[in-house]
């Protein structure tokens, strides 16, 4: 994002190709804490693994609060590898496969957004429209394979198709949308560091939240409806939890 901020990367658009090659190494799977899951991501996965949110996460993923943003943060929980001789080799991610030295996600067709746009990064500042850019990373035995051979991907077909894509978008600037609406429904700051970030009122905002961002699932409706509705849940909860608050803690958003 620095490099972004600075214009040293470049942005390129969906119909546009790009250097790179998968080379099946799957280092992009190993040793990482920053595969966040959005609420989309969830839904795909569960309807995949044919779980429930709740067993999905306590089974996959790790939910803590954002430093920032004191919105619940869901990420993947890598698993610790350990070799034949007992030592960690650290860790990988959970659907990563092998077969005959080669490596897959056992996933593949419902992954993550992070993983299945890599190496591409998405971009949507102030409420903007989407852009996407090349991440830098040298280490990858992929780009370095595409750079040698020039071997090209076009941006939209890398990420599953014109389909996935468009829903992507739309349900990224909803998401978007309510990240930036929430702090006009409660002063999200003020809650979070309540009782020096200990307050059963937090604690209990942060619980029906996570719910309603990852949990609250009809697989008979679409992802963009249920992510509709709540959003709409989000922002009653919030505001119930001002009016709740009142006398004790003042929570109204900053204007």
């Amino acid at each position: 994002m620095e490099q972004y901020d600075k214009g040293l990367l470049p942005t390129i658009t969906r119909e546009q190709d790009f250097c790179f090659d998968c080379v099946q190494c799957g280092e992009c799977c190993r040793n990482r804490e920053d595969i966040l899951l959005n609420p989309l991501d969830v839904f795909r996965l569960c309807r995949k693994l044919k779980l429930s949110a709740e067993e999905f996460i306590d089974k996959y993923g790790e939910l803590y609060m954002g430093y920032s943003s004191k919105m619940p943060v869901l990420r993947m929980a890598y698993r610790t590898k350990y070799g034949v001789n007992g030592i960690s080799e650290g860790t990988r991610c959970p659907f990563l496969g092998s077969k005959d030295g080669l490596f897959y996600c056992r996933v593949h067709d419902s992954k993550p957004f992070v993983c299945r746009s890599f190496p591409l990064g998405r971009v949507r500042k102030n409420m903007e429209e989407e852009q996407y850019i090349l991440q830098v990373d040298g280490t990858c035995k992929g780009r370095a394979q595409a750079e040698r051979q020039q071997v090209y991907q076009n941006v939209e077909a890398w990420m599953g198709g014109k389909e996935k894509v468009d829903l992507q978008e739309q349900y990224s600037a909803i998401f978007d949308e309510l990240m930036h609406d929430i702090r006009g429904w409660i002063n999200l700051d003020k809650l979070a560091d309540y009782q020096g970030g200990n307050s059963a009122e937090y604690a209990s905002w942060f619980a029906l939240v996570s719910f309603l961002m990852y949990g609250n699932y009809d697989f008979e409706k679409s992802d963009e409806e249920m992510l509709q509705e709540n959003v709409h849940g989000i922002q009653k909860v919030c505001e119930e939890t001002v009016k709740m608050c009142n006398g004790r803690i003042d929570l109204r958003p900053r204007k």
